[in-house]
């Protein structure tokens, strides 16, 4: 399912941030959201598809990161900003920075990860 999310520098976006308690199980394993984060710029026709027409490496499902959110068993809600590997190597042109009340900094700050390492952070 693709449903865009377009926020503009500065701007705040919510994201669904899926409940194992109460949310779809499969193979026993609770249900986390997971979005594609594409370069600034992109239209959403090119930026949300399969095969993006304009970069067919480095937008929609070959975007350079991966957001993941969701709600455990024990209350606590998690987010990871992670590359989107093996599927892309591009690299993002922004940074992303999870604020609010947490136990971590979670940020990609330039390319490099705060509060993890090389492989992302929740």
């Amino acid at each position: 399912m693709v449903i865009p999310t377009i926020p503009q520098p500065g701007e705040k976006v919510a994201l669904t941030n899926p409940s194992a308690n109460d949310y779809y199980v499969w193979n026993n394993l609770p249900t986390t959201a997971q979005y594609y984060v594409n370069k600034k710029g992109l239209p959403v026709e090119d930026a949300c598809t399969w095969n993006s027409p304009v970069d067919p490496k480095g937008a929609g499902n070959w975007a350079p990161i991966n957001i993941g959110t969701g709600k455990a068993a024990d209350g606590n809600t998690y987010i990871s900003i992670f590359p989107n590997l093996p599927t892309s190597t591009a690299q993002l042109d922004f940074n992303i920075e999870i604020i609010g009340d947490v136990n971590t900094k979670c940020a990609l700050i330039d390319g490099q990860y705060t509060g993890g390492g090389s492989t992302g952070c929740t």
